[in-house]
């Protein structure tokens, strides 16, 4: 059985966590599950949602990206898509619009 293990590696990581295969990501990379199905028009992916909760709760970009295996850019380019798609001004707008319509 050739199962990944999520795990996320950053730069300043030991690469200590293998996947089944005894595999281990370039440093900087993560294993990542297969994209969802498509979004609605006024919804949000899963992993806009999970930036945008972890916003909601308090979290810095970096503390997100290190939470979710992400980059720091591909945090920034997640929550600059909610703003654009919403309309809003900023991140701190864009969580309480998500909060507001319940979207998070």
């Amino acid at each position: 059985m050739n199962t990944k293990i999520p795990v996320c590696v950053h730069a300043d990581d030991p690469i200590d966590t293998l996947d089944a295969t005894g595999d281990a990501p370039p440093p900087g990379m993560a294993f990542t599950a297969a994209a969802g199905p498509p979004m609605l028009p006024g919804t949000l992916s899963a992993r806009e949602i999970d930036v945008l909760r972890l916003a909601a709760d308090g979290l810095d970009t970096d503390e997100i990206a290190r939470k979710l295996c992400y980059s720091r850019r591909t945090v920034a380019n997640i929550v600059h898509s909610v703003i654009i798609r919403f309309n809003l001004n900023n991140r701190t707008h864009a969580v309480a619009h998500a909060i507001r319509v319940g979207l998070i």
